[in-house]
Order: structure tokens, then C-alpha cells, then sequence
């Protein structure tokens, strides 16, 4: 694992958490939408939602990556 990896696993980890706070807004005012931005609205919901769990999954694959590095670090020593 190189420095960019850890710099670009900390910038997924921030959007990541600002996605989930953004979503959480979206899940308290989906019903109080005006009728003109619904559809717009759950277009951006659903795509939101969908990119949340693909970060998600990118973020754990790469923190499952820097652990068992740092576990191997660990054994060397």
C-alpha cells in the first residue's frame, strides 16, 4: 500500500461520511418534496443511495487491504 492509497482511502472515507449525512437529510424530506422537484428529487435519492454502497464497499475492501498490511508489518517485527 502506497501514501496515494492511503491519501485516496481518506478521501473516500470523508465523501463517504458526507454522503451519509446528505442522505439522511434526503430520507427526513422525501415526503415533503414539492410535487414539481419529486421526480428529480428521487432521481438523485436513488443514485445517491446506490453511490453510498459502492464507496462503502470500496472503502471496506481498501481498509481490509491497509489492516492486513499493517498486521504483516506487525509479524515482521
Amino acid at each position: 500500500m502506497t501514501q496515494k492509497d492511503l491519501n485516496d482511502l481518506c478521501t473516500v472515507i470523508s465523501i463517504y461520511t458526507q454522503c451519509n449525512s446528505l442522505f439522511e437529510t434526503f430520507e427526513q424530506a422525501k415526503y415533503d418534496i414539492p410535487e414539481e422537484l419529486k421526480s428529480d428529487f428521487e432521481c438523485f435519492y436513488y443514485n445517491l443511495k446506490d453511490f453510498i454502497l459502492t464507496i462503502g464497499n470500496y472503502s471496506s475492501d481498501k481498509k481490509d487491504i491497509f489492516l492486513s498490511v499493517c498486521d504483516d508489518v506487525k509479524k515482521q517485527q
